[in-house]
């Protein structure tokens, strides 16, 4: 591929002592007890998925999150530590690696669910996942309706380790969104009855 000279059309500089700060704000905006995870899928949005990730951790995020398995390998192969969140699931074969690679996939298929324990079963050694619901995006996620069913069913699975239930908010973006609120609502009713179950 040719490469394409700097000109003031086509330069970017990723500022990491602002994401650094940003990431600082956010997480003092947080009430006790809740954590933040860097989004760093897509190449950190086309900012560089290594310095970002080590930004954001150095600055005090939890975790990270990235869309596809192959993103959470690389950030392994390339020594970085800690939970990594891998937010479209699993592909088809993908359950031994990221059981092997400590990274925790947002799952919503039973098959998944049973594929992920069959891995770690294999490995002799746990295996970390999240429950994806949908609260309404209508794009990923396991319907509210079955999530805590599906929650008790994968939670009995040998080798598994559930961390929590996570949800995608459709309009997030939209400050005052009713939308974001029925969401937001509907999660917490599904987080309080998973607590108590």
């Amino acid at each position: 591929m040719p490469r394409v000279a700097p000109s003031p059309d086509n330069l970017v500089t990723v500022d990491l002592k602002a994401i650094a700060h940003n990431c600082r704000v956010l997480r003092g905006l947080l009430p006790p007890g809740l954590g933040l995870a860097g989004a760093v899928k897509a190449d950190a949005y086309g900012h560089g998925i290594l310095p970002v990730a080590r930004t954001l951790q150095q600055a005090g995020a939890q975790a990270l999150a990235v869309a596809q398995v192959h993103e959470g390998l690389l950030l392994r192969r390339r020594g970085v530590q800690g939970p990594i969140l891998v937010m479209m699931g699993l592909g088809p074969g993908q359950a031994r690696e990221a059981a092997a690679h400590d990274l925790t996939p947002l799952l919503s298929a039973w098959e998944d669910f049973q594929a992920l324990s069959a891995a770690a079963r294999e490995l002799g050694r746990p295996a970390t996942c999240q429950l994806k619901v949908d609260t309404g995006m209508s794009r990923l996620g396991a319907s509210a309706d079955q999530a805590l069913e599906l929650l008790r069913a994968a939670a009995a699975l040998p080798g598994l380790e559930l961390t929590g239930l996570a949800s995608h908010l459709a309009t997030g973006g939209e400050p005052g969104s009713a939308q974001a609120r029925r969401q937001t609502r509907l999660y917490a009713e599904l987080l309080a009855e998973a607590r108590r179950q």
